[in-house]
């Protein structure tokens, strides 16, 4: 049986935790409505609307999805290794 004020302290952690995960902002936009639409960039943990996205994005998508910038930096360095 928990007690009370350690039943308590895992509410407000878990309250926490969720304030947290709703107030991804988009990098784009600065806007956080919508967070159902809001994709989390795989490597650097940014937000992203799909919307906000060029070109937007309708479904979202399954697996790892990296943000135009981290995108960018991959693509850059995969290129980069080819031409050594």
């Amino acid at each position: 049986m928990r007690r009370a004020r350690t039943a308590k302290k895992d509410d407000i952690a878990k309250e926490k935790e969720q304030i947290s995960l709703d107030d991804v902002a988009c990098e784009k936009c600065g806007g956080a409505d919508h967070p159902e639409w809001i994709l989390l960039c795989d490597s650097c943990d940014k937000g992203w609307h799909a919307s906000c996205l060029r070109p937007a994005i309708m479904l979202i998508p399954e697996g790892d999805w990296f943000c135009p910038p981290c995108e960018h930096v991959s693509t850059y360095w995969t290129k980069f290794k080819f031409t050594l």
